[in-house]
């Protein structure tokens, strides 16, 4: 018989589990450990609202009434262990929906007891992971959440997983690493930086912008001193700027207090942490505290909250300050130069998407044409280029890590983007295609060659006698990353498609090009593929072998035997030693190109 814990018990595991990282008991709990919170564990729905009023439009319920009985109670304590652990909220929501479909999955594979899951439900349960998740991140996630389940159910029903999470423990370090550099948020090129800075402190100064439009331009600059979160932003108080003396009170220093739940400990309620204040900081700070006073006396139940909401007992929604920098930043576009350019994580605001939604007002749009598009970044990108702006400066590390509140120089060293290195490298490629070093392979390479012919012909350069001038304009308008197996050069002559933004991940991107040089890495790649379709004709998984094998097609057509014919043609022009010597990597497969190329060519047709 399960037996219900105790006022001691509840004690003990909410002041220890944080430190001892504790897996929960395998009595059902009643009665949540939070003193402050009557919920019970027995309860579908477990509704934070009333006890955590603090973080306004953040409060969260964790609904589990979709989810199997069979598995219910193991999801929940998994949930609980977050709790206790004082994950942040928005984390817990994203592994509770993991955990629902790692559910839905097994319930789909009629495994209604969970002591029947098996190895090869885990080996399938991989497959499906690599369907669903275009990350190795996101399928570790899911791999460690399936870990912990196993771990209670052996606890429980006294059965032994050991195996079976061995083989989920299993990452691919390198594509990991690999993902994790190419999915970095981009920095707010300088130059717009700085002009969105200047932009924003003469509408706050004009005497001819609205009230709401100095609010909207001190929004945009307080996120370019301070580098705050975008909810932090929105949870963001009056009478929390500090001023504090130095230097023997020779000198005054304003820091800015704010509510975070992005540190280490007490992530589900927040906690008070601050951020020095440049004197442009300050200023967007006091404009939005004058600006916002009359709105903050309005609000429901007095409210000190800077972004407070008449309507609401909870401040204006991040989406709503979102808004504000969209409109911030097209009323301004022609000043940025954001029109009709593209930039590297920036987002696009086009007229069509406007009408549907009105977040611009049509006065803010009348400069632009139907066609055009403007560039916008994410309020991401300001912390990013934040962090990256007092390392210029020549800011210790250890000073910027304090002021963006990581908790890890790591994560400091993370955000720090090292642009001229990316330029230079950018530019290396872009002489080895004008040059003819190598040919562009891709769905998208004919395009952007296309471009550049046009580009050659509209400014008159010849590549013969213009070339260094010619790169130093191209590396400005064709931002272009080296990633694993190719490049991905986002080109400003090819089709403007914002869904592109988001599948340009590993192995999904519709800009990705390549060339001969990565020969070596795609026949890898073809090699995996082969040994996951042999696995899943071996096991009689004939759908998933199906669907590996269009997989592998694509792969060899749209890269592999291209890359092949053109290191072939490559070592009959240079020979195979000049080849090799230059490229040690394709060795093999240069001594080696006619077995190859036999090898693969059959799945062109297949």
């Amino acid at each position: 018989m399960n037996e219900i814990i105790n006022t001691h018990e509840l004690d003990k595991i909410a002041n220890t589990a944080d430190e001892k990282h504790i897996f929960l008991n395998t009595f059902i709990i009643d009665r949540l450990p939070f003193f402050n919170v009557e919920i019970y564990f027995s309860q579908d729905l477990w509704d934070f609202n009333d006890y955590i009023p603090e973080m306004g439009p953040y409060k969260k319920k964790y609904d589990f009434s979709k989810i199997h009985y069979a598995y219910k109670d193991y999801v929940k304590r998994y949930i609980l262990e977050l709790l206790i652990n004082e994950k942040s909220v928005s984390s817990i929501s994203k592994y509770l929906g993991y955990a629902s479909k790692i559910v839905l999955f097994f319930i789909n594979k009629n495994i209604f007891n969970p002591t029947f899951v098996t190895i090869s439900h885990i080996n399938d349960f991989n497959e499906y992971l690599k369907e669903r998740y275009s990350t190795e991140s996101e399928r570790r996630h899911n791999r460690r959440i399936l870990i912990t389940i196993l771990k209670y159910i052996e606890r429980d029903k006294s059965v032994d997983f050991s195996y079976e999470r061995e083989i989920l423990d299993e990452t691919d370090t390198e594509l990991l690493k690999q993902q994790i550099e190419n999915g970095k948020t981009p920095n707010i090129p300088y130059e717009i930086y700085e002009n969105i800075i200047s932009v924003g402190i003469k509408e706050i100064n004009s005497a001819e912008t609205s009230d709401k439009e100095k609010i909207e331009a001190s929004t945009v600059v307080l996120l370019s001193q301070v580098g705050m979160r975008i909810h932090e932003l929105a949870l963001c108080k009056s009478g929390k700027k500090v001023s504090i003396t130095c230097f023997d009170n020779t000198k005054a220093v304003n820091y800015l207090e704010f509510t975070t739940f992005k540190s280490e400990r007490q992530r589900s309620r927040g906690k008070i942490t601050k951020s020095f204040l440049t004197p442009i900081g300050e200023l967007a700070y006091d404009t939005l505290e004058k600006l916002t006073r009359e709105n903050r006396a309005k609000a429901k139940i007095k409210s000190d909250f800077i972004f407070a909401n008449p309507s609401s007992i909870y401040p204006y929604s991040t989406q709503t300050l979102n808004h504000m920098l969209q409109r911030f930043m097209v009323r301004n576009s022609c000043k940025l130069d954001l029109i009709n350019k593209r930039y590297d994580g920036f987002s696009i605001f086009t007229l069509k998407r406007n009408k549907k939604e009105g977040i611009v007002k049509p006065e803010y749009c009348q400069h632009l044409k139907d066609v055009d598009t403007v560039a916008i970044p994410t309020p991401r990108q300001f912390r990013v280029a934040v962090c990256n702006e007092l390392i210029r400066q020549g800011k210790d590390i250890g000073w910027v890590m304090q002021h963006m509140n990581h908790l890890l120089i790591e994560t400091t060293e993370h955000y720090v983007r090292n642009d001229e290195r990316e330029k230079e490298k950018a530019k290396g490629i872009l002489h080895d295609i004008l040059t003819g070093e190598f040919k562009l392979i891709g769905e998208e390479a004919e395009v952007f060659l296309e471009g550049i012919d046009r580009f050659l012909e509209e400014k008159k350069f010849n590549v013969k006698y213009d070339l260094a001038q010619i790169i130093d304009e191209l590396v400005e308008i064709v931002p272009i990353r080296e990633k694993s197996g190719g490049y991905c050069i986002k080109s400003a002559f090819g089709r403007k498609c914002t869904k592109n933004e988001f599948l340009c991940a590993f192995e999904m991107c519709p800009n990705h090009c390549t060339s001969f040089l990565y020969a070596d890495i795609t026949y890898k790649r073809f090699n995996e593929c082969l040994k996951v379709i042999e696995y899943n004709k071996a096991n009689n998984y004939i759908a998933q072998a199906e669907v590996e094998s269009r997989k592998l097609q694509r792969l060899v057509k749209r890269d592999l035997m291209q890359e092949l014919e053109e290191l072939y043609n490559e070592i009959r022009k240079h020979g195979k030693d000049t080849i090799i010597s230059k490229h040690k990597n394709l060795k093999h497969i240069a001594d080696n190109i006619s077995e190859i190329m036999g090898e693969v060519r059959p799945w062109l047709t297949y």
